[in-house]
């Protein structure tokens, strides 16, 4: 659930039963901080423990899931760098403006500027394919 795009922060609360964990309440927020402070108020609020409480324990999947898609945003990023480079010289216009043609074109295209500019390097440098 925390890889869902905009999850910055968790808290996990159990509830209680006789010393015994019956269930748990998960909570999930946009920002870093939005529980620091809050664990006992809010335990308190859903007849849960705060002393067992677990903050952000599973955005480390997050972390993970990031890291293992690293090769292909390094390789991704290579390519939009030669490609804002093709775009910049051949259109004589800076790198940000050239950037923003790229984005703008894997917008209409409706792809990512990755595949963008792969396209593009193909199209424009076949021998380099």
């Amino acid at each position: 659930l925390t890889a869902a795009a905009g999850v910055a922060s968790s808290l996990t609360l159990p509830i209680m039963e006789s010393g015994r964990v019956v269930g748990t309440v998960n909570l999930y927020a946009s920002t870093p901080e939005a529980f620091e402070g809050r664990h006992e108020a809010l335990a308190q609020a859903l007849g849960a423990s705060a002393e067992h409480a677990i903050a952000n324990a599973d955005l480390s999947f997050r972390t993970r899931m990031a890291a293992a898609q690293s090769p292909t945003r390094l390789v991704d990023q290579d390519d939009i760098n030669i490609a804002v480079g093709i775009i910049a010289a051949s259109q004589g216009v800076d790198i940000a403006a050239a950037q923003e043609r790229l984005e703008a074109a894997a917008a209409r295209a409706g792809i990512s500027e990755g595949q963008a500019a792969r396209a593009l390097r193909r199209i424009l440098h076949p021998e380099e394919s």
